[in-house]
């Protein structure tokens, strides 16, 4: 089903070529006809169903440099589907010793020309991050890339999730300098659906 902000941004951009002649003259009627034979809702994004629901979890992290003391991460998460199951739209909440509160958006969604999940995130530090994600269903885990722009400066990162039952995920995530050489931090966690 197409959901009907996509519809609608759909149409205006077709309008949009038609009034500029860069796309085949079609009513209104046959461009409807299209999106409706056309416009296909992936079924990769049926994977992303075992993220959905509220999560609570703790975990570590540990920075490079001075002072290398681990320290104690709490958080929760809540994971529904928007756009009429088109992405996911992720909710989180968390505390990390020291540092206080962060919170922020995550959304996540298929591209199928690229044959990977994406995501992008925003945070209530000015962080905005986009990603990677590719289910390895030989070892049963998700693997991630990333970057994103902090106050400190860009960052990238990579790491892995795997449900261990359907009801818990562990996640490791290692955070890595604007070029992606020098590690920042390693990061793991468990996190267990409420």
């Amino acid at each position: 089903m197409i959901s009907k902000k996509l519809a609608s941004m759909a149409l205006f951009g077709a309008v949009g070529c038609m009034l500029t002649g860069c796309m085949p003259d079609m009513t209104l009627e046959e461009m409807k006809t299209w999106m409706d034979e056309n416009v296909q809702r992936p079924a990769e994004l049926d994977r992303l169903d075992q993220f959905v629901g509220n999560w609570t979890g703790e975990g570590e992290a540990c920075f490079s440099g001075k002072d290398e003391r681990k320290l104690k991460m709490t958080g929760s998460s809540s994971i529904r589907w928007g756009g009429d199951g088109w992405y996911l739209i992720e909710e989180f909440d968390g505390r990390m010793e020291i540092f206080g509160k962060h919170v922020g958006h995550t959304i996540w969604t298929y591209d199928e020309g690229a044959n990977c999940y994406r995501t992008s995130w925003f945070g209530n530090d000015g962080a905005v991050g986009n990603g990677t994600v590719r289910y390895d269903k030989k070892n049963d885990q998700w693997n991630m890339t990333g970057k994103t722009k902090t106050a400190m400066g860009d960052m990238h990162g990579k790491g892995t999730m795997r449900f261990t039952d359907k009801d818990t995920m562990e996640w490791c995530w290692a955070e890595y300098d604007g070029l992606g050489i020098t590690k920042m931090a390693d990061m793991c966690g468990t996190m267990r659906r409420k």
